[in-house]
């Protein structure tokens, strides 16, 4: 009589848990984004050979080019009147190491609440429990920017200002 191959209780249990730490790294980073975790607790969760794709563009600069991108979206947000900025209602969508993460912004304006109309939606490949990609779109910071970050040239003008910004700031 043939086999019939079953899902061993271990198995599953190991993926699971590899899943939930993979959520945890995941929700970790979404801290370290909103200002609740510093910028150096991200370099426990992201590969040293980090790709960052904006739309379907690949930036350079690998994990120093995230930080300074994440520390310039606070610093933008501050600057528009957003605190106490988050990633709220998070949930998250698994294809092999590839995580789609959807959250919503949120943040305090004239002290009261305010939140993002739309999600954003990020995929992140994870291996080992680090971030090795990191699949992002302008849109996901309109909350942040406003509209006009979906203007390719707008997009441009403020890659070039996170650089001067943060050689300014001496950041790296």
């Amino acid at each position: 009589m043939p086999q019939v191959k079953r899902n061993r209780p271990d198995k599953t249990r190991a993926r699971k848990e590899k899943e939930k730490k993979d959520e945890q790294v995941l929700l970790k980073l979404f801290q370290v984004i909103g200002g609740q975790q510093p910028i150096q607790s991200s370099e426990d969760l992201l590969s040293e050979e980090l790709a960052v794709y904006m739309g379907k563009r690949r930036t350079s600069g690998g994990v120093v080019a995230w930080k300074r991108w994440v520390l310039f979206l606070r610093h933008t947000a501050q600057k528009r009147g957003i605190h106490d900025l988050k990633l709220v209602d998070c949930s998250f969508e698994r294809q092999g190491d590839i995580v789609r993460a959807t959250a919503f912004w949120e943040g305090k304006t004239k002290g009261e609440r305010v939140r993002s109309d739309k999600p954003a939606i990020v995929d992140y490949h994870l291996r080992k429990h680090r971030i090795l990609k990191i699949r992002t779109h302008p849109d996901n910071y309109r909350f942040i920017h406003g509209e006009r970050i979906a203007r390719k040239l707008y997009l441009r003008w403020v890659m070039v200002k996170v650089f001067l910004w943060s050689r300014w700031h001496r950041i790296s």
